[in-house]
């Protein structure tokens, strides 16, 4: 069982104007472990009133699948909103939401496949408009996501992970989603000790593709991201090359961003409209723990 409760009290509203509310969740968890490879678990919470999300997951060697159905309330700022060029004052109802997963497991000598299905289904979902401002929609939406997972050990030494994920949405509501239909990873790279085991290494390629899409666009006025109808972001690959290697207790990680900048059709990308990818930098990250 679990307890959990919350404030907020904000000065930045109107003189008469109250956005203040009191959050207190109740829940608990269940976990049925049948061995060590199959298990059982629900858990729960209740946010008085009105509210609330419910959880279970089931795991075998083969197989996993979890379900999600939660009633969740609007953020604070969807429901009031006084600004220098916004305001708005709403009462939205409670966003829905039903998600069930399935993952399969298929073991092979050196490889590794996970297929996936996930399925949604949101109604009442909060969007902000091509207007910038809050909005509930009034149909539901149903999203249709297939995906993969491959781990392939190429030799003793080279390692090849893959993940590709595509999403249809589809109902009354599905264009208040801004998805790209097909996502992409990929990362080919050596993998293994040297120098007598004293030096764990990996170094190799790593690749990210997402189809284009009519992406939410980014308002500083609100700091949210809201719908635009003009603005296409284009496909674009992003190639990073990387070397991590640990000795020890210290662990260093160089890392090339963008190895592909300036050799594409276009020069760059954009992350969301007005706003670009980054450019070609290194990363340098050392970490050292100074205790065993």
């Amino acid at each position: 069982a679990k307890f959990r409760a919350g404030r907020m009290s904000s000065p930045y509203y109107p003189v008469g104007e109250k956005n203040n509310f009191n959050e207190v969740y109740l829940g608990g968890e269940l976990i049925g472990k049948i061995s060590e490879k199959w298990s059982i678990s629900a858990d729960g919470e209740y946010l008085i009133p009105g509210a609330f999300r419910l959880h279970g997951l089931f795991v075998s060697p083969w197989l996993e699948v979890d379900y999600t159905k939660a009633v969740y309330k609007p953020t604070a700022m969807e429901q009031m909103y006084y600004g220098n060029h916004y305001l708005w004052d709403n009462e939205f109802d409670n966003v829905g939401v039903d998600q069930i997963r399935g993952v399969v497991k298929l073991d092979f000598n050196n490889i590794k496949l996970r297929p996936s299905l996930t399925i949604n289904r949101v109604n009442n979902y909060v969007y902000f408009n091509e207007k910038r401002i809050a909005e509930q929609a009034s149909g539901e939406a149903f999203m249709l996501i297939p995906g993969l997972k491959a781990n392939i050990r190429v030799g003793q030494k080279f390692q090849w992970d893959t993940e590709v994920i595509f999403t249809q949405i589809t109902g009354e509501s599905s264009d208040n989603f801004r998805i790209p239909k097909i996502y992409g990873n990929t990362k080919f790279y050596f993998d293994s000790p040297m120098f007598n085991e004293n030096v764990y290494v990996q170094i190799g390629l790593d690749i990210r593709y997402y189809s284009d899409y009519l992406s939410t666009a980014y308002s500083p006025a609100t700091q949210q991201f809201y719908l635009q109808n003009d603005f296409n972001v284009y496909a674009y690959p992003v190639a990073d090359v990387f070397l991590d290697f640990r000795i020890n207790r210290t662990r260093v990680l160089l890392k090339y961003n963008h190895l592909n900048s300036g050799l594409m059709q276009e020069e760059g990308y954009f992350v969301t409209p007005d706003y670009t990818g980054i450019k070609s930098f290194i990363d340098l990250g050392i970490t050292w723990y100074l205790f065993d």
